[in-house]
């Protein structure tokens, strides 16, 4: 059969078993730069290990279906049909959480395709630009979280308490309070900047009182708020 003008046969080789190996080798290093940088430059405040465990697995899922369809071109165009009848039924909450996701992606399909100098050099360039961005361009809006506390001994005052969230967050509103029998129960809505002075205001209310509950939730994924 005489080859189309437009198709380059050389693009379709399969990989050698030692090549798949070292560039699933190269994935797992490559997504796991990604998943630390995700960790250490992200203003994500919820989802976040959610999101460190799905950022190798969707690198190297990618990398596996672009080794095994790009042999084929009858591959290639059934996996386009395929993807036409997937949906993803969990929102991706924050558009920062989007962009890691497709430069996960990006190392999959650049593996894949056997790019390997391609990807390696266009993901150290991306993660130097996104750190120098966060290092040096002033800090987005805060989360708003809401934090709700029990308390079954005697609780602290609203003053008192709304003093200690103050201290590790930017804004602190009273949202509810309120007793079912011995359990008094207050709902704050505090903004933060990272998750790390959501770790410290959790500590330190666990550290000076006695607390029934603590839980902390995040609005848009309750409904009504």
């Amino acid at each position: 059969m005489q080859d189309l003008p437009f198709l380059n046969v050389s693009e379709f080789t399969d990989f050698t078993l030692a090549e798949f190996f070292v560039q699933l080798l190269i994935g797992v290093l490559l997504s796991t730069l990604l998943q630390k940088h995700f960790s250490r430059y992200s203003r994500s405040v919820s989802n976040r290990q959610e999101m460190r465990v799905v950022l190798p697995f969707l690198a190297l899922t990618t990398l596996l279906v672009i080794a095994v369809v790009k042999s084929s071109l009858a591959l290639s165009l059934g996996l386009v049909g395929a993807l036409s009848i997937v949906r993803f039924r969990t929102p991706v909450k924050e558009p920062e959480e989007l962009a890691y996701i497709f430069v996960a992606i990006a190392i999959g399909l650049g593996l894949g395709a056997n790019q390997t100098g391609a990807t390696v050099v266009g993901l150290g360039v991306i993660l130097v630009v996104v750190a120098v961005m966060r290092r040096h361009v002033g800090r987005g809006p805060s989360e708003r979280l809401l934090i709700s506390v029990g308390f079954r001994s005697e609780p602290p005052s609203l003053e008192e308490l709304g003093r200690v969230l103050l201290r590790h967050s930017k804004d602190v509103d009273l949202q509810r309070y309120g007793t079912t029998g011995d359990l008094h129960e207050f709902l704050y809505s505090v903004a933060v900047d990272e998750v790390g002075e959501l770790d410290q205001i959790v500590r330190e209310i666990r550290l000076d009182y006695e607390v029934s509950s603590l839980s902390v939730v995040d609005p848009p994924r309750v409904p009504g708020l």
